[in-house]
Protein backbone atom coordinates (compact mmCIF):
# COMPACT_ATOMS: atom_id res chain seq x y z
CA UNK A 1 0.00 0.00 0.00
CA UNK A 2 2.61 2.62 0.77
CA UNK A 3 4.53 1.67 -2.16
CA UNK A 4 1.49 2.51 -4.21
CA UNK A 5 0.82 5.66 -2.27
CA UNK A 6 4.66 6.77 -3.22
CA UNK A 7 3.68 5.97 -6.68
CA UNK A 8 0.55 8.16 -6.60
CA UNK A 9 2.29 10.82 -5.42
CA UNK A 10 5.08 10.56 -6.66
CA UNK A 11 6.77 10.85 -3.47
CA UNK A 12 9.81 8.33 -1.61
CA UNK A 13 8.69 8.60 1.48
CA UNK A 14 12.19 8.95 4.14
CA UNK A 15 12.81 5.91 5.77
CA UNK A 16 12.18 6.53 9.33
CA UNK A 17 8.19 7.16 8.25
CA UNK A 18 8.24 3.81 6.45
CA UNK A 19 9.72 2.54 9.64
CA UNK A 20 6.83 3.74 11.86
CA UNK A 21 4.21 3.09 9.06
CA UNK A 22 5.61 -0.18 8.90
CA UNK A 23 5.14 -0.81 12.35
CA UNK A 24 1.68 1.11 13.57
CA UNK A 25 0.15 1.67 10.58
CA UNK A 26 -0.68 5.22 12.07
CA UNK A 27 -2.48 6.55 15.11
CA UNK A 28 -6.33 6.41 15.38
CA UNK A 29 -6.00 5.68 19.05
CA UNK A 30 -8.94 8.28 20.78
CA UNK A 31 -6.16 8.88 23.62
CA UNK A 32 -4.65 10.57 20.82
CA UNK A 33 -7.15 13.01 20.16
CA UNK A 34 -5.64 15.70 21.80
CA UNK A 35 -2.25 16.16 19.77
CA UNK A 36 -1.78 16.00 16.12
CA UNK A 37 -3.71 13.23 14.77
CA UNK A 38 -1.75 11.27 11.95
CA UNK A 39 -3.46 10.03 8.96
CA UNK A 40 -3.93 6.73 7.25
CA UNK A 41 -2.20 5.90 3.89
CA UNK A 42 -5.78 6.37 2.54
CA UNK A 43 -6.80 9.43 3.88
CA UNK A 44 -3.00 10.70 2.80
CA UNK A 45 -3.79 9.25 -0.89
CA UNK A 46 -7.46 11.05 -0.81
CA UNK A 47 -6.09 14.58 0.21
CA UNK A 48 -2.43 15.02 -1.49
CA UNK A 49 -1.93 15.26 -4.82
CA UNK A 50 1.50 14.47 -7.02
CA UNK A 51 1.15 18.22 -8.22
CA UNK A 52 1.02 19.54 -4.49
CA UNK A 53 4.56 21.14 -3.07
CA UNK A 54 4.00 19.17 -0.10
CA UNK A 55 2.26 16.31 1.18
CA UNK A 56 0.30 16.41 4.33
CA UNK A 57 0.18 13.38 6.36
CA UNK A 58 -1.24 15.32 10.03
CA UNK A 59 -3.52 17.70 11.42
CA UNK A 60 -5.23 18.97 14.76
CA UNK A 61 -8.40 19.53 13.96
CA UNK A 62 -10.17 21.61 10.88
CA UNK A 63 -8.88 24.98 9.56
CA UNK A 64 -5.94 24.26 12.14
CA UNK A 65 -2.06 23.46 11.97
CA UNK A 66 -1.74 20.54 9.43
CA UNK A 67 1.67 18.63 9.01
CA UNK A 68 3.49 17.95 6.00
CA UNK A 69 6.57 16.95 4.13
CA UNK A 70 7.93 19.32 1.89
CA UNK A 71 8.15 17.50 -1.11
CA UNK A 72 12.01 18.95 -1.97
CA UNK A 73 13.63 18.97 0.97
CA UNK A 74 11.60 16.23 2.87
CA UNK A 75 11.35 18.35 5.94
CA UNK A 76 8.45 18.39 7.98
CA UNK A 77 6.47 21.67 7.51
CA UNK A 78 3.51 23.47 9.13
CA UNK A 79 0.87 25.44 8.09
CA UNK A 80 -2.33 27.00 9.03
CA UNK A 81 -5.89 26.75 6.69
CA UNK A 82 -6.57 24.65 3.78
CA UNK A 83 -3.73 23.25 2.32
CA UNK A 84 -4.04 25.51 -0.89
CA UNK A 85 -3.14 28.83 1.65
CA UNK A 86 1.53 28.82 0.73
CA UNK A 87 1.86 31.58 3.15
CA UNK A 88 2.53 31.14 6.62
CA UNK A 89 4.53 27.78 6.53
CA UNK A 90 7.40 27.17 8.71
CA UNK A 91 9.70 24.04 8.86
CA UNK A 92 9.19 22.85 12.21
CA UNK A 93 11.75 19.65 11.89
CA UNK A 94 14.25 18.22 9.65
CA UNK A 95 13.06 14.70 9.87
CA UNK A 96 9.59 12.60 10.74
CA UNK A 97 11.74 10.89 13.79
CA UNK A 98 12.11 14.93 14.91
CA UNK A 99 8.19 15.31 14.39
CA UNK A 100 7.21 12.52 16.39
CA UNK A 101 9.29 13.22 19.03
CA UNK A 102 7.45 16.80 19.42
CA UNK A 103 4.52 14.99 19.03
CA UNK A 104 4.88 12.84 22.05
CA UNK A 105 6.03 15.92 24.33
CA UNK A 106 2.76 17.84 22.19
CA UNK A 107 4.96 20.60 21.90
CA UNK A 108 3.83 24.02 21.55
CA UNK A 109 5.36 24.56 18.22
CA UNK A 110 2.88 22.03 16.62
CA UNK A 111 -0.28 24.35 17.32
Amino acid sequence: MISSLEEYLNFQFPSDFLDYYLHSAGSSSDEEFEKQSLWDLQKMAQENVASDSKIIFSDFMLRCPWIAFDRSTKHIIKGYGYPEEEHGIEVIAPSFTEFLALRQKDAELLY
